[in-house]
């Protein structure tokens, strides 16, 4: 069921402490009280049955750092998403807005919130009103100069596809033409450039002839006319 890592290791070294330390839970007025969370050593998730068998008492820290240890003992998919569903919702209480989360820990937290979220949204594709909420959220943003640098680093070399070239340059307010070939086939020219060096053409020239102002280009013209 769980991986075979450092990761289940630690994960049942605490369990088997908290077992042979027989722990009971007291009441708070009680002499010796210590504060227990009740565990399910197989998750429910992964069902894991309520019976004494399956159930220990942690502390607090320890029922933290278990179910943060749960999330790199997993490798199927499903099971993965529910157990990172488990520890962001330990971490962060959106009921009590309790926090209890360390600076440490927060920061794992980010990161299995990203995980999680690049797990269950892997190709599915966003729908409208996803969309506009986002474009919404980004509306006026402006970004620092080192943010724009790490950008262009990050974006440096990269090829884009010719439907992505044409799909940037009309939402620039660039105008597709369209134009026959001289064997009668027609064209759709959106990146100027690209579609100059595509088919060996002038792109002065061209510009004349989208102009008006010149008839044909090597045998190329405006489509219609």
């Amino acid at each position: 069921m769980f991986l075979q890592n450092k990761y289940t290791n630690c994960y049942y070294r605490i369990i088997d402490r908290a077992i042979r330390e027989g722990r009971t839970k007291l009441k708070r007025t009680d002499v010796g009280y210590v504060y227990y969370e009740r565990h399910h050593i197989i998750p429910r998730c992964l069902d894991g049955g309520d019976g004494p068998d399956n159930l220990v008492l942690l502390t607090a820290k320890e029922h933290y750092v278990v179910h943060h240890l749960l999330c790199y003992m997993v490798s199927e998919t499903r099971p993965k998403i529910l157990l990172l569903n488990a520890f962001v919702r330990m971490a962060y209480s959106k009921s009590t807005g309790q926090k209890r989360h360390t600076p440490r820990s927060y920061d794992a937290v980010k990161r299995l919130i990203s995980e999680k979220n690049s797990l269950a949204f892997r190709g599915k594709k966003k729908s409208v009103q996803m969309r506009q909420r986002l474009s919404r959220s980004r509306k006026g943003m402006k970004f620092t100069n080192q943010h724009r640098q790490r950008l262009s680093e990050v974006r440096r070399g990269r090829k884009h596809t010719n439907a992505y070239k044409r799909k940037m340059a009309l939402a620039c307010g660039a105008r597709e033409v369209l134009l026959q070939a001289p064997d009668g086939s027609v064209h759709q020219m959106v990146n100027q450039k690209q579609f100059c060096q595509d088919h060996s053409l002038d792109r002065a020239t061209i510009n004349k002839l989208v102009a008006g102002k010149r008839k044909q280009h090597k045998g190329w013209k405006l489509y219609g006319s």
